[in-house]
């Protein structure tokens, strides 16, 4: 049996883009709906954030996204610090990653060396300090280790923030890659290639199913044909058989939710110990027909028991296929997000006659656009 992943238990965030103070309790699979704008996207978000806080690339982030007005709830002006707080559950024990950011004037964000709201008299024995950026606290309760390193590395490395969205004629998916660019996919599936080719030459059984799964969304698709380019050995480039002919395809010729299939069922398929801890998923469900739909939530469904995921969707169809305790409601008001999970004693009766996707459409369990 493999051992088992940290996960998060509970998620509390304090002005982050619309998130002005939340607290959310998670599960290995969270499922989260919402109306356009309603703040799904910025729980993605925040988590590259606090990932590009703990590579050392804060600054950057933060400049690709327009600078702290707007990162920070309703503007500087109005949030002066933005603040976290994870507990997380761990083989070795349970322990609490806090963070707090400042903001210091004109245009940045800064450290705040009190992580832990904790003064310099209190005893610190059961902290561990990252880098002074961030401190991890043990749960006395829980474990006899310290669960510090395992949850830094989560966060940190073993944390995936997948969105394969671009699937324009120059997007990363259509276009050649490193063939040595294999170590996890990328966020936008830039590497592709480069994977499939390592899981054909490693992990043989693996990259069948790879396949096999693929066939079932797109009925031509036959299989990959992936080796590094004649004039180019140093790239790769997604080719493809179809059923039925000896023509050999290229990613241009994939239809867009045909290219986001093959990202999505080669990431959730991937070998196990490559799989990160956390897998926080935005919209897997665009462009795909409802047979598609129905594999890939099984797919999610199944990656849960390894990796705790995190997923935002549109799709009325794709609700369908998870149970109501796996589904958190994300509304906006006048206090920024709100995340609400639901609670399946309460729609029991309204289940015997309307499905899960029935009740959202019908604005029943909120997370629509009247509220």
């Amino acid at each position: 049996m493999a051992t088992p992943r940290p996960v998060i238990e509970r998620l509390e965030i304090r002005g982050f883009r619309s998130i002005r103070s939340q607290s959310i309790d998670l599960t290995r699979l969270n499922v989260m709906i919402g109306a356009n704008g309603a703040g799904k996207s910025n729980l993605i978000s925040y988590f590259a954030f606090l990932r590009a806080t703990l590579n050392g690339n804060m600054e950057s982030y933060i400049g690709r996204h327009g600078g702290p007005n707007s990162v920070l709830y309703l503007g500087a002006k109005f949030t002066r610090e933005l603040a976290s707080r994870i507990t997380m559950n761990t083989p070795v024990g349970r322990g609490t990653f806090f963070q707090r950011l400042g903001f210091r004037a004109p245009d940045s964000l800064y450290f705040d060396p009190n992580h832990a709201g904790r003064s310099n008299g209190t005893d610190r024995s059961d902290e561990m300090t990252i880098n002074g950026y961030a401190s991890i606290i043990k749960d006395p309760s829980i474990g006899e280790g310290h669960p510090g390193l395992l949850i830094h590395t989560s966060l940190m490395d073993r944390l995936g923030i997948y969105h394969f969205h671009d699937t324009s004629l120059t997007s990363p998916l259509r276009t050649e890659c490193y063939v040595e660019d294999n170590l996890q996919l990328r966020a936008d599936g830039g590497n592709l290639a480069a994977m499939l080719y390592l899981y054909a030459k490693n992990h043989q059984m693996i990259f069948d199913r790879i396949g096999r799964t693929i066939s079932k969304i797109v009925p031509q698709f036959d299989r990959f044909e992936l080796e590094p380019q004649r004039l180019n050995p140093n790239n790769i480039l997604l080719n493809w058989r179809q059923k039925g002919s000896d023509y050999l395809f290229g990613p241009h010729q994939l239809s867009d939710g045909s290219l986001r299939a093959m990202a999505l069922v080669t990431l959730l398929l991937q070998p196990m110990n490559s799989l990160p801890d956390i897998i926080a998923l935005d919209e897997p469900e665009l462009g795909l027909h409802p047979h598609a739909i129905e594999l890939i939530a099984g797919l999610i469904r199944a990656a849960s028991e390894t990796s705790q995921m995190i997923v935002a969707v549109q799709s009325q169809s794709f609700l369908d296929h998870f149970d109501p305790s796996e589904v958190l409601v994300v509304e906006t008001s006048s206090d920024g997000t709100q995340f609400k999970r639901l609670e399946p004693e309460k729609l029991e009766l309204w289940l015997e006659d309307y499905s899960l996707a029935d009740l959202w459409q019908r604005n029943v369990i909120g997370g629509g656009p009247i509220p």
